[in-house]
């Protein structure tokens, strides 16, 4: 006889890759304008389409006003961003798939890993958003150098494909438990 099982054990599931096409420019807008605005944080909503099998980036949307409420710490999501990135992606006749956004670090200060912050973490309303994350880093010559996006979630593990370099990565996806 199995005994039953404990009420604390947590069911286990097998992730289903889940392609994510995203343009390469769409990437490179970005990371530029990520690279203008350090020494402040940066956000952009990811816009495109979600298909049964997959979800594909096709275009971002910037507020206009970041400069208010982004610091060289953290960027705060504006209750009015979701309405204008609502209003953009209906005339576009596309959904919102998540954001990305970007920590920056000055010269002389260590750089961490492009991960979802505590804060981060803390702040997802919605879980099954993508999340993308770049550094911004300024070197000891303060040239300033905006890497690549580490992408994360929604809450499975996913394969992102950079269209015209045709490279393939492999994310596993932080969650909250």
């Amino acid at each position: 006889n199995t005994p039953p099982p404990s009420p604390n054990t947590r069911l286990a599931f097998i992730p289903i890759p889940i392609p994510i096409p995203i343009a390469k420019k769409v990437q490179t807008r970005f990371k530029l304008r990520a690279w203008r605005a350090f020494p402040r944080e940066f956000f952009g909503f990811l816009v495109g389409r979600r298909a049964e099998d997959h979800l594909e980036v096709l275009d971002m949307f910037f507020p206009a006003d970041q400069k208010e409420y982004a610091t060289d710490v953290e960027v705060t999501l504006a209750g009015h961003w979701w309405t204008l990135a609502m209003e953009y992606v209906a005339q576009q006749k596309m959904i919102v798939l998540g954001s990305a956004h970007t920590h920056t670090y000055r010269a002389a200060r260590d750089e961490g890993e492009a991960i979802p912050s505590i804060g981060d973490m803390e702040s997802w309303e919605v879980p099954d958003l993508i999340c993308g994350i770049a550094n911004v880093v300024e070197g000891s010559d303060r040239k300033k150098k905006c890497g690549d996006i580490a992408w994360y979630g929604p809450p499975s593990n996913c394969d992102v494909t950079v269209k015209r370099a045709g490279r393939r990565t492999r994310c596993w996806i932080i969650t909250q438990c």
